[in-house]
């Protein structure tokens, strides 16, 4: 939509466009429709009593609603798209109504053609009128299209017009005339759903003849059925008088079976109980030992780590107290050096004074040079010793430092083995993961393995230090063959039985036994059988038992017996 001003006038007064005008009911009522200037738009509303009264006041009535006409049309171009859509909704809903009666009336029975004819024409009729209504307020939309005299007041209409209100009126009217065409035609006899109502009551009603005619002694039949039913209760009243004593019999027999099915029940809870109980406190002992077991663990380990600090401590203390002292008598020697040097300086500046010198002054001088010359070579020589004195310390601080750097890589190194090897038999494990271990024993099966190795060994670590201890293959060196991993202690803790072995403190899986001069080793299980080597199981690959003081060397490595091979060694790690 495109809303056109017509060319507009210059006011004769002001000689200012005609461009604004008042939107007040009171003077669109009172037919105040023509353009005029602001100024004269303002002199208009002036109360002119006002201003005789108040000679320095001014009283403008309506001011705020003078507006310019473009801004009116501007509001009416946006609100006209949305007006004309709902115009052209109502009409078509009008025409759907239409239709929709038009062919009920088509197929509504029993009615001669004349009052068909009528019905329609009288739908149309109300129809169209309210269609024209609809038309007038389109035809007004489009009028409004150039401000004008004649189209000034349908365009402040619809710019003052609520259009929620106006678009409620349509509806309603809309209604009215729906709800007064379905009036007449009930009037002519052509009510829908009257009709449709009372079809369905015909066939209500024929289908409850049917069923009367279908089932004709539906009322004797109950009658009967009632009759047999009591002359069955009465029967068996008549049984339970004569069964009343069996039955109380019965019901004693019942509760003596329940009272003793309920003590059995009891009883079996009781040892339910008692067997929990017991279980409880089974698993509680298992706890606490194991719990008292990794107490014990970590005392030692911090006992150990306490002795090496304390040693730390102390070397560190000698050899800050052993620098004190050196450079203690370092600086006394200089300061003596630097006072024999300024009284040989003074005397030198002494002899200088003199004018008059003989030759034994001379000579005495020259030998004064002398002195100064052996007072600086000591000097230096000095400040030699103090420089090695203070290389030596750094030098002692460097390997301090390397030294607890080592022992802090050697303790991480030590907890990973303790995390993750402690307690473990492992089959083909490679001994570059072995980090931080040493190697205290590496020796082919075909040496014997002595007594005196072994008490050799266990003296040469610490006990809280962890061992693994196995079999490695010459044709891959670089793996364990079958090893066992746990505190040294465990694995030279000396047992006596050869028919079971003792279990570690670290695992549930790992088992020990040290027997002097007959056999070393370790196993899965607690059965062993050692006549001079365990040969429990010989298919069991987790199994490792070597001879001691036996003049041949091995015995067995997981499922194979070795005897004086070079194929095989025995090897020992330790990390501590």
């Amino acid at each position: 939509m495109q809303i056109q001003v017509e060319e507009q006038e210059l006011c004769k007064l002001t000689h200012h466009n005609r461009t604004f005008i008042c939107t007040n009911s009171e003077c669109i009522q009172a037919k105040k429709l023509q353009l005029q200037c602001f100024k004269c738009l303002t002199l208009q509303h002036t109360n002119q009593k006002g201003i005789q009264k108040f000679k320095n006041t001014k009283s403008v009535r309506h001011l705020d609603d003078f507006t310019e006409i473009k801004d009116i049309l501007n509001n009416l171009e946006l609100k006209y798209q949305g007006r004309f859509n709902f115009l052209q909704e109502a009409q078509q809903r009008c025409f759907d109504f239409q239709k929709e009666q038009i062919q009920k009336i088509e197929k509504f029975p029993f009615h001669d053609y004349n009052l068909i004819k009528l019905a329609k024409a009288d739908v149309d009729n109300h129809i169209q009128i309210f269609i024209n209504e609809l038309g007038f307020y389109q035809r007004m939309l489009n009028e409004v299209k150039t401000y004008n005299n004649q189209t000034s007041k349908s365009i402040l209409e619809l710019y003052t017009r609520n259009d929620d209100k106006f678009n409620n009126d349509i509806i309603n009217k809309q209604k009215q005339v729906f709800d007064k065409i379905r009036t007449n035609l009930a009037k002519r006899g052509l009510d829908f759903q009257k009709m449709f109502a009372n079809q369905e009551e015909k066939i209500h009603q024929a289908d409850e003849r049917l069923k009367k005619l279908e089932n004709p002694y539906a009322s004797s039949k109950i009658f009967k059925y009632s009759a047999i039913i009591t002359m069955l209760i009465l029967i068996s009243n008549q049984f339970s008088i004569l069964t009343s004593k069996n039955q109380t019999q019965i019901q004693m027999k019942e509760t003596i079976l329940i009272e003793s099915d309920m003590n059995q029940m009891k009883e079996q809870l009781a040892d339910f109980q008692q067997e929990n109980i017991i279980k409880i406190e089974e698993i509680k002992n298992t706890m606490d030992s194991k719990l008292i077991s990794e107490i014990e663990y970590l005392k030692l380990y911090n006992q150990q780590l306490k002795v090496e600090m304390i040693e730390l401590q102390k070397q560190f203390k000698d050899m800050t107290l052993l620098q004190n002292q050196t450079i203690t008598i370092l600086s006394q020697e200089l300061y003596n050096l630097k006072e024999y040097v300024s009284i040989s300086l003074n005397q030198i500046s002494n002899f200088n004074s003199v004018q008059t010198i003989n030759q034994n002054s001379q000579q005495k001088v020259i030998i004064s040079s002398q002195d100064d010359n052996t007072i600086i070579l000591k000097l230096d020589k000095v400040d030699e010793n103090i420089n090695e004195v203070n290389s030596r310390l750094n030098n002692t601080i460097e390997e301090m430092k390397e030294y607890v750097d080592y022992r802090i890589l050697l303790n991480k190194q030590y907890f990973n083995a303790q995390r993750y090897l402690l307690g473990s038999i492992e089959l083909d494990y490679p001994i570059v993961l072995l980090q931080g271990f040493k190697v205290y024993l590496d020796q082919f099966l075909n040496q014997s393995l002595t007594q005196q190795q072994m008490e050799n060994l266990g003296n040469s670590f610490s006990s809280t230090g962890i061992a693994c201890f196995g079999g490695i293959s010459v044709k891959k060196p670089t793996h364990f063959a079958l090893m066992a991993c746990d505190y040294a202690f465990e694995m030279f803790t000396i047992t006596e039985s050869r028919e079971k072995a003792r279990k570690s403190k670290s695992s549930d899986n790992l088992f020990w036994y040290y027997v002097p001069r007959i056999s070393i080793g370790f196993a899965p299980q607690e059965k062993v059988h050692l006549y001079l080597a365990d040969n429990y199981d010989p298919q069991d690959p987790k199994r490792f038992s070597i001879w001691l003081d036996h003049p041949q060397g091995g015995k067995r490595i997981g499922n194979q017996t070795l005897i004086n091979t070079t194929e095989y060694k025995m090897a020992l790690y330790v990390i501590q």
